[in-house]
């Protein structure tokens, strides 16, 4: 549902377009890309980290964040972006 991710991001201050949704199912990516998200479909934790660190010209890997930048990524993850589907 489209309307849940424009809630969440409402609630953290941030416009869609502000925001990477990052998940391991290619259906929870959808309603995110539909409002204006960028989506990162990720296959496992370090694959995840390098589309991010593309997508932000900015190196993920060891960096350390003040709590305030932290507070504005939002991560939406499991295990490792990993699914468990057969």
């Amino acid at each position: 549902n489209p309307a849940l991710y424009t809630l969440v991001c409402k609630r953290a201050g941030l416009l869609p377009r502000e925001t990477i949704y990052v998940d391991s199912c290619p259906d929870a990516l959808l309603p995110a890309k539909e409002i204006g998200m960028t989506t990162v479909l990720c296959k496992t934790g370090a694959d995840g980290v390098k589309q991010i660190e593309s997508l932000m010209d900015l190196p993920l890997t060891n960096f350390a964040w003040s709590r305030d930048v932290y507070a504005k990524v939002l991560w939406v993850s499991n295990k490792d972006c990993q699914t468990t589907d057969a």
